[in-house]
């Protein structure tokens, strides 16, 4: 499965689907283009100061923007990670 950046998904969804121009958005949401351009490139991650914006521009829950942004970055270190040398608390070094 592919880990799409969140700000590429609600790029898709409000500016593709939606037909929301960029400009408008950024006006609405307070922010400059450049940032949200780099938001929907995802060149720059979703803050949880433009979670709150987003979340009243569009009248959603902000949880959804924060959480969005917390799958991503989980995803990312799952698959960067390595975990072949971390060991358990609950097992004893023989039965490792």
């Amino acid at each position: 499965m592919t880990n799409k950046h969140p700000g590429k998904f609600l790029k898709e969804l409000y500016v593709d689907k939606c037909n929301f121009p960029i400009k408008i958005i950024a006006w609405k949401l307070d922010i400059s283009k450049t940032t949200l351009d780099k938001v929907f490139e995802g060149k720059q991650n979703i803050s949880f100061d433009l979670a709150l914006r987003l979340a009243k521009t569009f009248e959603t829950d902000v949880y959804y923007y924060v959480s969005l942004q917390m799958k991503y970055d989980f995803n990312k270190a799952k698959e960067k990670t390595d975990l072949s040398r971390v060991r358990s608390m609950y097992k004893r070094p023989d039965k490792e």
